[in-house]
């Protein structure tokens, strides 16, 4: 076919006129990420010394203390789209690195006050106290026109 045009990742990333995007997490969410396990630690302590030990309370606080420090752990702190077409995720356990093919869907969670990013790899929680957050899925939108938004209240979006 004589008019036929092929558009590959490297020709949409020519287009957009992207050399490399960073999205950094606010400080002050960045700041109740680090404080709020801290705090659930504390409580906990205070639960164990407050009923003497029991072993209810013991079980209890070393489950919410866990869980505290594992789901802030976790959260990405930075997401940077770069030019080799790679989008990645750093935390303070964990960096991920994703194509943009391999994103299924980005889905709003209003519950949780996040942004998921649903992939072959798993699924990744923005938080939605991250600047820009809109300019990040739509550039994402455009390298990957298969992906599925839903967004809603939360993002000024539907």
């Amino acid at each position: 076919m004589p008019n036929e045009c092929i558009i590959t990742l490297s020709d949409n990333w020519e287009y957009l006129n992207l050399m490399e995007k960073t999205y950094v997490l606010s400080d002050k969410a960045a700041l109740s990420y680090k404080l709020w396990p801290a705090l659930i630690t504390l409580c906990g302590i205070f639960l164990i010394w407050a009923f003497e030990a029991t072993p209810f309370s013991i079980v209890f606080a070393v489950l919410a203390s866990g869980f505290a420090w594992w789901r802030s752990g976790y959260v990405p702190l930075l997401v940077t789209i770069r030019s080799d077409g790679y989008i990645q995720f750093k935390s303070f356990l964990k960096e991920i690195e994703i194509r943009p093919e391999d994103i299924r869907a980005i889905i709003e969670n209003t519950y949780y006050r996040e942004v998921a990013v649903l992939s072959r790899k798993g699924r990744i929680a923005i938080p939605i106290g991250m600047p820009n957050i809109i300019d990040f899925i739509e550039t994402v939108k455009q390298l990957n026109p298969a992906i599925s938004v839903k967004l809603g209240k939360l993002t000024g979006r539907k």
